[in-house]
């Protein structure tokens, strides 16, 4: 499972767990996106380099969420209302769904918000200008937010999105839920008052801050205890690649060789 340190402690302790392994966010070095199945819009790192330090919500929900039409002019509103710069990660933008935003929103983008279809997601998160994350809590998506030091706003959407929001809102600390109204709605109001709340909390930023600097003492690995374990457990794995005959030092070299170059990845 993806995590690191003592982050998952309570739940490593109470289940038969065979590793675990640390997220390894992409690195400078690749020179293409992988992982995804639309094309990124870098477009957006250099409108967030005109954003001021933490002024900026980062919103995406994954790739597979529905709003209803109601909801979804909640969250435009909402994010209008806030009256604070914005990106929104869209997968299904195209020109026809913009020009159904609500009018407000529309004329709103033009001076407070970025709209794209896909973005450069890690170096989104990690910019500066970045002040919270609105997401629905899928696990990779938590991941990369706590590895970045993020605060998150939770919006769960199915399975296992709301254990995701409690682990983030209960255990670490480090973000606030979304209310529903009796109409199962999360109003513009909500969005309003929770984004303007954690925009101000110092408390939540430097937990979420404590939480990045454990994940890059931890990079790789889930602790720091684990080469020896990580090479035993992946030795099979490795083994489909070399020839029966292959010592077992080339696999050992070969496990540490595929760890040094990240290698084991995770997707986004």
């Amino acid at each position: 499972m993806t995590t690191f340190g003592h982050v998952s402690v309570n739940l490593f302790t109470s289940f038969s767990v065979s590793l675990t392994i640390c997220p390894l966010l992409a690195s400078d070095r690749l020179g293409q996106p992988t992982g995804h199945f639309w094309p990124e819009d870098s477009t957006c790192l250099a409108w967030l380099d005109q954003q001021p330090v933490h002024s900026v919500t980062y919103v995406a929900f994954g790739s597979t969420t529905i709003f209803t039409e109601c909801q979804f002019n909640e969250i435009a509103h909402g994010l209008e209302l806030v009256d604070q710069p914005y990106l929104w990660v869209w997968p299904d933008l195209t020109r026809e769904l913009i020009t159904s935003f609500p009018d407000g929103f529309r004329d709103g983008v033009t001076h407070l918000g970025k709209l794209v279809a896909w973005a450069p997601q890690q170096k989104g998160l990690a910019h500066r200008s970045i002040a919270c994350f609105l997401t629905h809590c899928g696990w990779n998506l938590t991941i990369e937010g706590l590895s970045l030091g993020v605060p998150l706003l939770c919006w769960p959407y199915s399975a296992d999105q709301f254990h995701n929001q409690n682990f983030i809102c209960d255990t670490l600390n480090v973000g606030l839920r979304l209310h529903k109204d009796k109409n199962g709605i999360i109003t513009r109001d909500e969005i309003k008052v929770k984004v303007q709340k954690i925009y101000s909390d110092e408390q939540i930023r430097s937990r979420a801050n404590k939480v990045k600097d454990m994940a890059k003492r931890h990079h790789g690995l889930a602790s720091p205890n684990q080469p020896r374990s990580l090479v035993a457990k992946t030795r099979p794995f490795a083994s489909v690649f070399l020839p029966p005959s292959a010592p077992k030092a080339s696999l050992v070299k070969m496990t540490i060789w595929a760890t040094k170059n990240r290698c084991f990845r995770t997707s986004g």
